[in-house]
């Protein structure tokens, strides 16, 4: 009997006569033993399964994790704490923003630390908690030029205005002359306003312009904080909305920041979107075009400096999508060329890892903004999962494969759960911790667990069409190789569909029996198929027992018409 392509990946494409793959809850590996010749090269596993980690109680949905040196810090609504090895709140809760960032509510809360600081990110402002809960970062002063025009003074460059009312009756100081802030167009308006550039005295200031003038604002907040942060050469980084300026702390101090310690994008005009260490290096991603810099030790006024030939024109569709994995940059990236696209950099060379199977589906639902990326490692995978709201992507970098991840039956599913994860090797034997935007639920999970909190996993494959060039194929008989007997209770079944119209519409064919617990040895298989010309086969299942994929035959015979 003739072996049909069982291992594979999703890849739908925009006309379903060229392709109508579909991996959903299931990824291939390849068998590594050279010896292994009597089955297929590989086989499909079920994702990892989910086990309640913690209720912390905490109202609204989990937003962020991140775990360092044996500790636990979550991120749920309003509200972020640090968790023990048994789940248990033993710091916090304290009180961040979840203001609306770019248009997208519940935003990803990001975490980074320096050994006695943690540096939060979350909803549009940035905090710094030494131990005592979270301070609103701020410096001494704002600073940078300005033109006046009498009682009118305009941002020319340096640290934006702050418009939320925060700064009326606040003194600046004007090339040596202090004046009264009265007040500012948009004051009290949303805190990503990309008018801050405007404000008003209550006396006519003695400067006219051209030119510019020095300004200082002492004692002010700094302005509207962060989008996204970072973590580098011993300080702390944030890039501010609407402009091209990523600022960073001082060193080994989170709670103090110089008006003159920023850095600002100039390759191309579009705004920083969000900003990402990796190998000692800062990346500035804006939404058309990215750029590298990297420290410059033999100055002492230029710290960074700005990598010739680090650049693109494409850039990131997400804040929340860059991300580094096993010591390279991945992210979606958007630009000029239009659609969503998956890329590596090789250097700093974006290289399209994606497939058209893939961009198709992404294109098609308009996936894209606010994706949130996330890594882990397991069993020798490592994985870039993209949550993109409504469906999650997953690129395995260890075979170079997609496959999907959803939640509920395979009839109808739904999102998936999981948008953040961390891994704490102090926890027990080690634990990947995950959440999501779905509820405020701490999950352990992991490829030993077979179930999602006490419910069944879905899962589904649709193989690559039967084909033989416009002549009919006549199939007596499909044989599906997988292991048995592993569901605790019952007796679930794998069900078989057929498309014989070029994956348009499928017809269940009917459902085989998979075997109780300890069942090792049952075959499952489905006979007397019919004849076709072009058919894609579909299997589904759902139980909570380990899915292992291995092999599947066909009884075919081959038509001269």
């Amino acid at each position: 009997m003739p072996k049909i392509s069982l291992v594979g990946q999703s890849y739908t494409l925009r006309s379903l006569t060229a392709g109508a793959q579909a991996s959903i809850n299931v990824y291939p590996e390849v068998f590594q033993d050279p010896n292994n010749k009597t089955e297929n090269i590989g086989m499909l596993y079920g994702i990892p399964g989910r086990h309640v980690f913690s209720n912390p109680g905490l109202s609204g949905v989990c937003r962020g994790i991140w775990t360092g040196g044996g500790r636990c810090f979550v991120a749920i609504g309003t509200q972020y704490c640090e968790l023990n090895s048994a789940g248990a709140i033993i710091y916090g809760p304290y009180t961040i923003s979840n203001a609306t960032v770019f248009g997208f509510a519940n935003s990803p809360v990001q975490f980074f630390a320096n050994g006695s600081q943690l540096f939060i990110v979350s909803g549009g402002v940035a905090y710094i908690d030494g131990g005592a809960g979270p301070v609103v970062i701020s410096q001494a002063d704002s600073t940078g030029q300005v033109a006046a025009f009498g009682t009118g003074v305009g941002w020319a460059s340096g640290d934006k205005f702050v418009d939320d009312g925060s700064w009326v009756g606040k003194t600046i100081n004007i090339n040596g002359t202090n004046y009264t802030i009265a007040g500012t167009p948009t004051a009290g308006g949303p805190p990503f306003s990309p008018t801050q550039d405007q404000l008003y005295t209550t006396g006519a200031v003695g400067v006219t312009s051209p030119p510019t003038y020095p300004y200082t604002v002492a004692g002010s907040q700094f302005p509207f904080a962060a989008v996204t942060g970072a973590f580098l050469d011993n300080s702390f980084w944030f890039n501010i909305p609407f402009t091209r300026i990523a600022k960073f702390s001082n060193v080994d101090n989170g709670a103090l920041w110089n008006g003159l310690d920023f850095i600002t994008k100039n390759s191309w005009p579009d705004h920083i979107m969000s900003i990402l260490a990796d190998s000692s290096q800062i990346y500035l991603w804006g939404d058309q075009s990215f750029e590298v810099w990297q420290a410059n030790p033999g100055s002492t006024t230029n710290f960074f400096t700005r990598i010739d030939g680090a650049s693109a024109r494409i850039g990131s569709i997400s804040p929340w999508g860059p991300i580094s994995i096993d010591g390279h940059v991945y992210f979606i990236g958007s630009g000029d060329q239009g659609r969503p696209t998956a890329y590596i950099l090789n250097g700093f060379t974006p290289t399209r890892i994606s497939q058209h199977g893939q961009e198709e589906v992404w294109y098609a639902n308009h996936f894209g903004p606010g994706c949130i990326s996330y890594t882990y490692q397991e069993e020798g995978h490592t994985f870039w999962c993209i949550n993109f709201g409504a469906q999650t992507w997953c690129f395995d970098t260890t075979t170079g494969a997609w496959h999907q991840r959803m939640a509920g039956p395979y009839t109808a599913f739904t999102a998936y759960p999981t948008a953040y994860h961390s891994y704490i090797p102090e926890f027990g034997n080690g634990k990947h911790l995950t959440c999501g935007p779905l509820d405020g639920i701490i999950y352990e999970s992991s490829t030993a667990f077979y179930d999602d909190a006490g419910a069944n996993i879905a899962w589904q494959r649709a193989l690559p069409y039967q084909y033989n060039g416009r002549m009919r194929l006549y199939d007596r008989r499909l044989e599906l190789e997988l292991e048995t007997g592993t569901t605790p209770s019952g007796t679930p079944n794998i069900l078989l569909e057929i498309s014989d119209d070029r994956g348009h519409t499928f017809t269940t064919v009917g459902a085989a029996s998979v075997g109780a617990s300890g069942d090792y040895t049952i075959r499952v298989f489905w006979p007397a198929l019919g004849s076709y010309y072009e058919r894609v086969y579909r299997f589904s299942g759902s139980s909570q027992g380990r899915v292992a994929l291995i092999d599947a035959e066909l009884d075919q015979e081959l038509g001269t018409v």
